[in-house]
Formats: structure tokens, sequence, C-alpha cells
């Protein structure tokens, strides 16, 4: 995967959650925009996901969940971080070690 899938993982998981929190609220979307400090119409965005999440918009979102709710949140970003880190790492080893072999002149 490249950055922008995983980009686009951490949105879907962000713009569900905040599918999930304004369905079961019943608030206003000019009320749900209010509380994420963006405008109506890029509340309205972000439910829909035609935009993504900035981080401001994301950490408004993780102080705007229940406790329980934004950790578990937090445990699903952070587990696609970590995806993401651990593939560029091995594709960076993968490289160091061809340039390596590329480099020595003993090799067989």
């Amino acid at each position: 995967m490249n950055t922008f899938q995983y980009r686009a993982q951490i949105n879907a998981c962000l713009r569900k959650a905040l599918n999930r929190y304004y369905s079961s609220s019943g608030i206003t979307q000019e009320k749900l925009a209010e509380k994420l400090e963006v405008s109506s119409k890029a509340c309205g965005d972000l439910l829909n996901g035609k935009y993504g999440f900035s981080i401001f918009s994301a950490i408004s979102l993780f102080l705007l969940l229940p406790i329980p709710e934004s950790l578990f949140l937090l445990k699903e970003v952070c587990t696609i971080i970590l995806s993401a880190n651990e593939e560029i790492a091995q594709k960076r080893r993968r490289s160091l070690k061809q340039a390596s072999e590329l480099q020595d002149p003993n090799r067989v």
C-alpha cells in the first residue's frame, strides 16, 4: 500500500466514528460543526467523505467522543499507522540490502 491508501483507511475510520456519533447524538449538523470547530459545509463534507480530516478536526473528534469510543478509535488509527510504518521499514531494509549487494565487490 502507499501513503494515500493508509491515509484513506485512517479517514474511513474517523468518518465512521463521526457518523456513528452524529446519528446517536441527535444533534444538528450545525451543532456538530460547532463542536468540531469547522464550518457546517466542512462538517457535511467530513460526514460524506468528500474531504479527509485535518489533524485539527481529528483531534476535535477524539475530544468529542466518550472516552471508551475515543480510545477504541485511537487504537484503530494507531494500528493502521503501525502497519504503514512496518511496511515502509521493510521496503527500506530491502533497498539497503540491494544497495549493499551492488556495492560489495566480493559478491558472487
